[in-house]
């Protein structure tokens, strides 16, 4: 996998560009069809900068973005067969996690990681002091901590588990 992730990548040979996989670990479905689920304007604009040139990212009807390949040929997308060499490909919500290369990667790559995450699932708080992350994958926040420890900020983790009521 390893020189595949060359030739499809990144900075430093990364799979994915950090800022998109931030982005879509933060608010992406891995199925069969990668898609962005976020409506925002802004960040639909950062999805399709990013992507590779062999992909486009095309509106889906309900707010959200569908990566497809640009050209018609039966291929999996670029960033599709990209999270595949992640080992992300097909996982849910619960499961997502941040792949070790991103976690050693060199900081620009990590800081663009963090910034796709907090800018999917993250929100200042307090004046604008503190930024805080929810996910609902233990091993998605474990990695996201290990991240943003490793650029220097001070982490504080609370566990909270939904509950729900049936009226």
């Amino acid at each position: 996998a390893g020189s595949m992730a060359m030739a499809m990548g990144g900075p430093g040979g990364l799979p994915v560009e950090p800022y998109l996989l931030g982005l879509l670990l933060g608010d992406g479905s891995f199925g069969q069809n990668i898609q962005f689920c976020k409506p925002e304007a802004d960040l639909h604009e950062a999805v399709r900068r990013e992507l590779p040139p062999e992909d486009e990212a095309v509106d889906t009807g309900r707010g959200g973005l569908r990566i497809r390949r640009r050209r018609k040929n039966n291929e999996r997308s670029e960033t599709a067969k990209a999270l595949d060499v992640c080992e992300l490909g097909g996982l849910n919500s619960l499961e997502k996690f941040i792949p070790s290369n991103y976690l050693f990667a060199p900081v620009p790559d990590r800081l663009a990681l963090l910034r796709g995450l907090l800018d999917t699932d993250g929100h200042v708080m307090k004046e604008g002091t503190t930024d805080e992350f929810a996910s609902s994958s233990p091993r998605l926040a474990e990695g996201t901590v290990f991240l943003a420890r490793s650029l220097g900020a001070v982490v504080r983790v609370n566990v909270r588990v939904p509950q729900f009521t049936n009226s």
